[in-house]
């Protein structure tokens, strides 16, 4: 249905339920949307999650908005230039992702060469909007972060 509406690109994470469902849409029913991959990054592992979409037949890849903004509060600018650097070395487009406005400010600043940001556009009440803290709502029984 999407791909009869027009989208021909989507964002999704990088886990094996996902590879999974891509790979039988692209294999089994010749889909052709493409994937940008969503990235997770560790101080001590910055290539791993990169290194499987890359693998898996993303198109593009972006470190992931949470992580962006965890090596900015960190200190870890660098790290984020280098998991760039590493997506741009296999021939990938590479972004980075941000929920605060600050993370994409310092990158800038840095001059970090990525090719795109991603960056969350929420309403004054989403965590990311000030110096609130982050709620906890209990939904059907289960805790979930208001974001």
């Amino acid at each position: 249905m999407c791909e009869e509406s027009g989208i021909n690109t989507t964002i999704l994470r990088i886990d094996n339920d996902t590879h999974r469902i891509i790979k039988r849409y692209w294999n089994e029913w010749g889909g052709q949307i493409q994937w940008i991959a969503q990235a997770k990054a560790e101080v001590d592992d910055l290539t791993s999650d990169i290194s499987k979409a890359i693998d898996r037949g993303a198109k593009a890849i972006f470190i992931h908005g949470g992580v962006g903004d965890e090596f900015v509060k960190e200190g870890h600018v660098d790290l984020l230039a280098k998991c760039v650097e590493f997506i741009k070395q296999n021939g990938l487009p590479g972004g980075l992702a941000a929920h605060d406005i600050n993370t994409v400010k310092a990158c800038e600043k840095a001059g970090i060469e990525n090719d795109f940001y991603m960056k969350t556009i929420n309403s004054k009440s989403y965590w990311s909007a000030g110096p609130m803290p982050r709620k906890r709502q209990r939904l059907g029984g289960n805790t979930r972060r208001n974001h």
